[in-house]
């Protein structure tokens, strides 16, 4: 069986989808990146009114504790919102992508967090990406994807074919769909009945008399000339003699 990564190496199809991806990861990271920097100018702001002064230790607390956690947990549920209620953040709308469930519509509220929660760090993200493409189900998944029973198709695309549908694959249907699985071995045909041997009459046992063949019975004759007559004849087809 062909591995996930194997499959996106083979396919042009998959590896459309991971480049739209990755492109829309880049529009949502932009996106995000000025929502921080509106956040920071606003917390250096109400640091400064109220203290008069930038203290350095509590700025470097803020940005480097709070500020990190704050940032995730707006990554986590951007996305989480976003896929759950439209079926894509905003990058991935604009390159033609979608998140849908096992049932093919927009993922419920708990099962985007769970694909979403390894956005928590980019090491776990990365991770997260690396057991997608190792592991068995459906080449277009992350390694959260499979417990959050979600995958993300290409809603536009002029490309047919399983991996533009809105649909979880297993691992040998997405080898069909990229031609990769191996064909079954053919079936021996099946040898021809052969005919019932017809069956033995059974021989006596030792000792046994065979029984004797009753002698068959003859019809009335003549008494002229012994032919055969029938019994309600009154004389003899051969030799004309009166019967009765």
């Amino acid at each position: 069986m062909v591995a996930p990564f194997e499959l996106v190496m083979k396919d042009s199809a998959l590896q459309e989808n991971w480049f739209r991806r990755l492109i829309a990861a880049i529009i949502d990271g932009i996106l995000l990146g000025i929502v921080y920097g509106i956040l920071a100018v606003l917390f250096l702001i109400g640091l400064w009114s109220t203290s008069g002064a930038f203290n350095f230790g509590a700025l470097k607390l803020g940005i480097f504790g709070v500020g990190a956690f704050v940032t995730w947990l707006l990554s986590i549920m951007y996305y989480t919102l976003t896929e759950s209620m439209w079926g894509a953040s905003i990058g991935k709308m604009l390159l033609g992508l979608k998140v849908v469930g096992e049932d093919g519509k927009n993922p419920l509220i708990a099962s985007a967090f769970i694909r979403n929660v390894s956005r928590i760090h980019g090491l776990l993200f990365l991770l997260d990406f690396i057991g997608g493409m190792i592991l068995e189900g459906d080449p277009r998944q992350r390694f959260t994807d499979r417990f959050a029973k979600t995958v993300v198709y290409q809603a536009k695309s002029n490309r047919g074919g399983s991996f533009v549908e809105p649909k979880i694959l297993s691992l040998q249907e997405a080898n069909v769909a990229a031609g990769t699985a191996q064909p079954s071995p053919p079936t021996p045909p099946e040898a021809p009945a052969q005919p019932e041997a017809p069956a033995q009459p059974e021989a006596p046992a030792e000792g046994e008399e065979k029984p004797a063949e009753e002698p068959a019975q003859e019809g009335p004759k003549c008494p002229s000339c012994q032919a055969p007559v029938k019994e309600d004849s009154a004389f003899c087809s051969k030799c004309g003699a009166k019967l009765k």
